[in-house]
């Protein structure tokens, strides 16, 4: 079959799993894991949907069968994700996001109120840490709790080794003594990398609660990805075991607790929850079958004061008492080398080619590098196989990648995970913080769109700047590309019979809309899209973000529509609790409160915090 018609075909799964209706899901995501525009799609698909989804609200009940129909379509709500795909998936990385959405706790955002200054401190030691760093090897031992009702406690070893900037090899082994004689999956994991390849293997079971007595026989799994693109998201490397960048990427996220020592180093301890420590508890957790945290769980962290590398992590519940996660280094070093051998990969049953052919900057790059790269130096450049062109950069572990490929225009219009922003050369791109989603990692990243050679073609040539740089720095290498960024999605432009019109954030709201009083640290407002039906229905959809990176991709949103008498209908569960004087409901699965306030429907949705929390901001609308 033809890739363009692969694709088509797989759209239309992507459409059906946002249903429920998928059925050759390991089909679909094998697809996926080696499809950059199809992923891209099926995010895009789940934003446009959960926007849309409470729009056929009204007063006036003679809606167009069309316009039902397309109700119908878009779904109103988000199915669980099934546990066997999940685990199938190449991305295992993602499993993080999964225990994020449907899993939480009651406690506010943070524990503690942060020290601002010495965690601005610490955020600036980790961002030097990771320019310096060359190699790096050390080993921990991990001790695990309820990951089964019949396994009170898992013990692990691991092994890491990392040479910048993408050689990284990690090695998990289970040294649990399992009760009785069923025989008990080993999560043994064996993650490597090096600059072109990587290759996974981990053992393939039953889901978690279906343990002891599954059916299947127990086996090994090992896939592997060759001519892989330079800090691609689908062989993203769990590197902040190594350097927490992404989990200690804002000082407003944790909180410095004071100095002790660990591995007879001297130490920070710091404090943040999950939902902000998730990339660094995911890296050891990279393969296999692993227990779920909540967004709000605890976690403690102690960095080296040195080097700034995690010496010790613990997870425990939101309310404290005995780690349900503890890791702890045995043994760590900095040598000035590795030997290749350490990165050296074998065959593997499932093998995926990514398609890059490796090129010299001076045919790739001249009228596609950037002037400012933040200091760091040309690394690997290239052509996708979809005839896109790829440059990197890097130092130590910090790195950018620049691609250019065409695009669809129309596409960004919708996509309210992206925000509009001014550039310092007077051109308009689209940003995005890092976010886990869809099997892969996305990392912080802007889109800059150049003019279309056609008046009459809604295609546009899109150069996307991936990094793990802070935000700043993004938009000064995004203002120094050759070309200007332009607007591709109009203030209001028609779709369907929808008439959308993009607000700026900090514009006036329609006189139905309410502002939430406050968010959680970190948060803020980056978009905002009125999306009128033909009968005159109006609804406004807010979104909030953190800056740097938010591992939720759906953040929150809160969406509101006037001249509504009755909640849309769903098929889900639904709790009804007690808001602003009525009665609401919640969804667990959306982890979104619904209501009716004097004619205007409401709804706030947080997937990664906790019920309580996402009442909070609820609460607080003015």
């Amino acid at each position: 079959m033809r890739v363009r018609e692969r694709c088509d075909e797989v759209r239309q799964e992507l459409s059906a799993r946002l249903d429920g209706e998928a059925h050759d899901a390991r089909a679909l995501d094998e697809h996926l894991a080696e499809c950059e525009a199809c992923r891209t799609y099926g995010s895009e698909l789940a934003n446009v949907r959960r926007t849309l989804r409470a729009q056929p609200v009204g007063r006036v009940p003679d809606l167009s069968d069309s316009i039902l129909e397309r109700i119908r379509e878009e779904g109103l709500g988000r199915r669980r994700r099934d546990e066997w795909n999940t685990r199938l998936r190449i991305g295992a990385v993602a499993a993080a996001v999964v225990a994020l959405a449907l899993l939480g706790t009651s406690l506010p955002w943070v524990d503690n109120p942060p020290q601002r200054a010495a965690a601005s401190e610490i955020t600036q030691e980790v961002q030097g840490a990771a320019r310096t760093l060359t190699s790096y090897r050390a080993s921990f031992s991990i001790t695990e709790r309820g990951w089964n009702d019949a396994v009170p406690v898992r013990r692990f070893t691991a092994e890491i080794a990392y040479q910048a900037p993408e050689s990284f090899r990690l090695l998990v082994r289970d040294r649990t003594a399992y009760p009785g004689s069923y025989e008990w999956p080993r999560n043994n994991v064996d993650l490597t990398a090096g600059a072109r390849r990587w290759r996974i293997e981990e053992p393939m079971t039953c889901p978690t609660q279906a343990l002891p007595g599954c059916p299947l026989p127990q086996a090994t799994s090992a896939r592997s990805i060759v001519r892989r693109q330079p800090f691609d998201g689908i062989t993203a490397l769990p590197t902040d075991i190594v350097v927490p960048l992404e989990s200690i990427g804002g000082s407003s996220e944790f909180t410095v607790l004071g100095s002790s020592t660990a591995l007879g180093r001297p130490v920070e301890h710091l404090r943040t929850s999950y939902r902000y420590a998730a990339p660094l508890v995911a890296a050891l957790q990279a393969g296999g079958s692993w227990r779920r945290f909540g967004p709000s769980a605890r976690v403690d962290l102690w960095l080296d004061a040195v080097t700034t590398f995690p010496l010790r992590f613990t997870v425990r519940p939101a309310t404290g008492g005995t780690p349900l996660l503890s890791v702890a280094a045995t043994s760590f070093s900095q040598p000035s080398s590795l030997p290749r051998s350490t990165f050296r990969t074998q065959p593997a049953s499932v093998t995926v080619d990514r398609g890059f052919s490796a090129r010299r900057f001076s045919v790739v790059g001249p009228q596609l590098a950037p002037k400012y790269t933040a200091g760091l130096e040309p690394y690997r450049a290239g052509v996708t196989d979809e005839g896109g062109r790829l440059l990197s950069y890097a130092h130590g572990m910090t790195w950018l990648r620049v691609i250019e490929e065409p695009y669809e225009a129309s596409q960004v219009g919708l996509d309210l995970t992206v925000e509009e922003v001014r550039l310092e050369d007077g051109g308009t791109a689209y940003y995005a913080p890092a976010t886990l989603a869809l099997q892969q990692s996305l990392r912080r990243r802007v889109d800059v769109y150049a003019p279309s050679s056609s008046s009459s073609s809604s295609s546009s040539s899109k150069v996307r700047i991936e990094t793990n740089l802070p935000r700043s720095e993004l938009l000064k290498v995004a203002a120094s590309l050759p070309i200007e960024g332009r607007r591709v999605s109009q203030r209001q432009y028609r779709s369907d019979g929808l008439t959308f019109r993009r607000l700026a954030p900090s514009s006036s709201l329609p006189s139905f809309a309410r502002s939430p009083v406050s968010l959680p640290p970190g948060y803020e407002p980056t978009e905002a899209l009125l999306t009128t039906t033909p009968t005159g229905t109006r609804t406004l959809t807010l979104a909030y973000r953190r800056p740097e990176a938010d591992f939720d991709p759906a953040g929150i949103r809160i969406t509101q529509s006037p001249r509504t008498d009755i909640l849309p209908p769903s098929s889900e569960n639904m709790e009804p609790v007690a808001l602003r004087g009525t009665t609401a409901r919640w969804s667990r699965e959306r982890s979104e409160v619904e209501w009716i306030e004097r004619g205007v429907y409401r709804a706030v949705a947080a997937p990664s915090f906790s019920r309580a929390a996402v009442m909070r901001i609820a609460q607080g609308l003015r």
